[in-house]
Order: C-alpha cells, then sequence, then structure tokens
C-alpha cells in the first residue's frame, strides 16, 4: 500500500509531539522559574491578609407572604449580599464607624464573598445558611468588615421588606378606603333626597265625612246642612320615607366609625412609609422632599376627619393588616459573629502563582518556537 505523501512545509502532529519532546526540559523550567519567582515576590512584597467568616440563617416563611412581606429565593439574597445598594451602606456605616476612632478598613468587593450553604431539606423547610467571608490587612479589620457586612445586609433586607409590607397594606387600606367612600357619598345623596320628599309629604292625613243621620242636632233646626266631621291619621308615605331615612341614617352612623378607622390605618401606614423614607441610609430618599404624602397618593384623609367629627385619625389601635405590615421583619438572623482571625495568609498567593506558570510556560514555548526557527533549513517547517 501506497503512503500519503505530505506536502513539503506542512506541519503534522508528528512534528508536534517531537518539538514539544526537545523542549519539553525549556517549558517546564519555564513555567516553574516563573511560579517561583512569582511566590518570592508576593511572599516578600504582598501585605499579608486575615481572612474571618460570618453566618447567616435565612429563614423564609411563607406564612408571612401573606401580610405582603417581599421573599427572595436563595439565590436572591446570595446577590443582595453582594448588591451595589448594600456595598454603598457598608462603606457609609464604616466611614461613620472611623469617625468614632475606631479605623474604618478599606475594602474593595473583590475582598468580599458569599456563599450558600444549602441543607438537603431546604426547599420543604425553606431554612438555608449563608456564610459571609472578607478580608482586610489586620485581623481586627477583617472582623469589623465582616461583621458590618452582617448587620448591613439584615437592615437593608428588613427595610426592603417592612418597606414591601407597608405598600401592599397601604395598597389594600387605599381600596378600602375607597370603598367606604364611595358607600358613605351614596348613604348620604340618599339620605338628602329622602329627606326632601320627606318634606314635601305630610305627616298626618285629614279625612272628612259628612253625617248621613236625618235628626237634627241639638241647636239646630231642621234646614241647617247635614254636619261634616273631619278626623286624622298618619300618612303612610311619611311613615315609609321616615322608616327608610331611619334605616340608612343608622347604616351611616355605623359606617363612620370604619371609615375612621380604615382612615387612622391608612394614616399610620402613609406615616410609618415616610419615617421608612427618612431614615434610608443609601440615598434613596429623595434630598429635601417635603414631608407628607406624595402627590400621586391622593390622600384625602382630613375629609374623612370632617365628616367624622373626630379630632384626628390616631384614636383608633392599630388594625390587624396594619399590625401584620409593621411587624415583618428580615428572614435573615446572624448565627455567627465572624471571630478576629488568628493567622494571617498572603491574598490569592494560588492564583498568582498558578497565572505565573501559564505564563512562564507560554514565553518559554515563544522561546522554543523563535530557537527552531532559526534552526530550520529554508522553505521547511519546525525541524524533524
Amino acid at each position: 500500500m501506497s503512503e500519503v505523501a505530505t506536502p513539503e512545509g506542512t506541519l503534522t502532529l508528528e512534528d508536534v509531539l517531537r518539538f514539544l519532546q526537545r523542549n519539553a526540559l525549556l517549558l517546564l523550567a519555564g513555567a516553574l522559574g516563573a511560579a517561583v519567582l512569582a511566590g518570592v515576590l508576593a511572599l516578600a512584597f504582598d501585605r499579608p491578609v486575615y481572612t474571618t467568616t460570618a453566618l447567616l440563617e435565612v429563614d423564609v416563611d411563607p406564612g408571612e407572604e401573606g401580610a405582603g412581606a417581599r421573599r427572595l429565593p436563595a439565590r436572591g439574597y446570595q446577590q443582595l449580599a453582594r448588591s451595589t445598594k448594600v456595598m454603598r451602606v457598608l462603606r457609609r456605616s464604616l466611614t461613620e464607624q472611623a469617625g468614632t476612632g475606631e479605623p474604618g478598613p478599606r475594602f474593595s468587593t473583590s475582598d468580599l464573598s458569599a456563599r450558600l450553604v444549602l441543607p438537603e431539606r431546604w426547599e420543604s423547610d425553606r431554612i438555608f445558611l449563608i456564610e459571609l467571608e472578607g478580608r482586610a490587612p489586620t485581623a481586627q479589620q477583617a472582623a469589623q468588615l465582616v461583621n458590618t457586612w452582617a448587620r448591613t445586609l439584615i437592615k437593608v433586607d428588613g427595610r426592603s421588606s417592612a418597606r414591601a409590607a407597608l405598600e401592599a397594606a397601604e395598597s389594600t387600606l387605599d381600596d378600602r378606603w375607597h370603598e367606604l367612600e364611595s358607600r358613605h357619598a351614596r348613604l348620604a345623596e340618599r339620605i338628602e333626597i329622602l329627606r326632601r320628599q320627606r318634606e314635601s309629604v305630610a305627616p298626618v292625613l285629614s279625612l272628612r265625612t259628612v253625617s248621613s243621620d236625618p235628626t237634627p242636632v241639638q241647636g239646630t233646626t231642621s234646614g241647617e246642612r247635614p254636619v261634616t266631621l273631619v278626623t286624622e291619621q298618619p300618612n303612610p308615605l311619611y311613615i315609609d320615607l321616615t322608616s327608610q331615612l331611619n334605616t340608612l341614617e343608622v347604616e351611616l352612623a355605623n359606617l363612620e366609625p370604619e371609615l375612621r378607622r380604615n382612615a387612622s390605618d391608612l394614616a399610620r401606614v402613609r406615616s410609618e412609609l415616610e419615617r421608612t423614607e427618612s431614615e434610608v441610609g443609601d440615598g434613596e430618599a429623595a434630598a429635601g422632599a417635603p414631608p407628607g404624602p406624595s402627590s400621586d397618593q391622593g390622600m384625602d384623609v382630613p375629609e374623612i376627619v370632617s365628616v367624622s367629627g373626630t379630632n384626628g385619625v390616631s384614636s383608633f389601635e392599630p388594625g390587624p393588616l396594619v399590625r401584620r405590615a409593621l411587624s415583618v421583619q428580615s428572614p435573615i438572623r446572624l448565627m455567627a459573629r465572624a471571630p478576629v482571625p488568628e493567622r494571617a495568609h498572603s491574598a490569592r498567593l494560588p492564583f498568582k502563582v498558578l497565572a505565573a506558570a501559564v505564563g512562564g510556560a507560554m514565553l518559554a514555548f515563544l522561546v522554543a518556537v523563535g530557537r527552531e526557527a532559526l534552526r530550520a533549513k529554508p522553505g521547511r517547517g519546525i525541524s524533524s
């Protein structure tokens, strides 16, 4: 069988293998040399860092979802831990701590990592763990960084959960308020119509009857006309209108306390929303915004106060919807604080050594290719 001729100058697999065999020592030496040099330089010049971790438990209770609480998937809480919002609040918290005399550690997002620890039955139990890890130049700063990060995450998530619950309660109460207000307006209009109708109706009816007895009445002559008798009795229409009016007035009187209670809950929820906005430390609240409800809320609670005749809307205890919304908290709990680490290590030393080894091998490969090219005859590839 004749062999297939290989065109001159074509690089075959056999040529590549022979090339690697001839230059194996050079490639190995380049990789090892670069790795050792990178390790020595990292140990000599890189500042050692301290690493510590804190453990958080997330208990996503499905029963609280009915109160409008915001609940994220497991990955959602992991992403929230490294979100821009949490990082911004964390930097501000560390700056405030530094202002009290404590050294606020400088950090970048690469110094922080969040890992999920999922039990086998976490989907049914709705409980999982998050491990927060942080690095800093000193042991104290590392512990301060991670513990402040954990508190910040709980704080930010708690605000978001509470705000979501309050907004859901506000929407429900606002819809209820418009429904009650519409009923109140219809009842008041109906009562006014009935009052006008009743005013146009006589309370009693006068009935005139003519006596048909031919016997003359004492004191009259036989030529006088028969006597007309006048009797009065209640007007059935007036009685019916009065009954309807009384029924509607009782219904209106029973509706007004419900209106005031709903107005009180709505005012309380909106006041709590304003308070949470004023306490936001991550720059989400509009600076210099005037207090009071937003323009799109259409708050008309003062009209309820004037109708109901009360001096304010805070005389009622919060309703069950408001109590549930006010009791919503973050499902994140701090299980274990970050301890102060005892030993330091070089920052990302394995990665630096590996990257240097790959770079050294690539450089040695280029040197080997250049050397083979100088040795090769004109018109041929790598020498065999």
